[in-house]
């Protein structure tokens, strides 16, 4: 077998693709990403939509949450939605009177599509998309 120098100049430390394969991304398309929605279904502000895109999404009394709820039976800071590769947990940051996921009292979640979440007065459905 017979060795072929190679030229100084070349970076060993680089990697290179190996000749002749495809990138997984052109054999499968694009890959879809998981969205998260919640839509307000009863209580003040029913029909309202809100995106989940950052990696924790806060929910409350004050105007500081990104998803403000303006009831007297929902917390300052009453939960959280975090977002985990694929997953949506929710979790109630003990809070005054509690959040329901499905009428069942929670701590933390994983989020499914068509879930409902009651804090206070506010019932929260919960939407999951997928996007290219």
């Amino acid at each position: 077998m017979k060795r072929v120098q190679r030229p100084a100049n070349i970076d060993d430390t680089r990697t290179h693709p190996i000749p002749g394969r495809r990138d997984r991304i052109s054999r499968k398309g694009p890959r879809k990403r998981r969205v998260g929605k919640l839509v307000i279904i009863a209580g003040k502000n029913a029909g309202k939509e809100y995106q989940c895109y950052s990696q924790t999404t806060l929910i409350g009394r004050t105007r500081e949450n990104h998803i403000a709820i303006r009831d007297t039976a929902t917390s300052r800071r009453h939960a959280r939605i975090e977002r985990r590769d694929d997953d949506f947990i929710v979790e109630d940051l003990n809070s005054t009177n509690g959040t329901l996921l499905n009428g069942n009292a929670i701590t933390r979640e994983i989020l499914h599509h068509g879930d409902k979440i009651q804090i206070g007065e506010t019932v929260l459905q919960f939407i999951l998309e997928e996007k290219v």
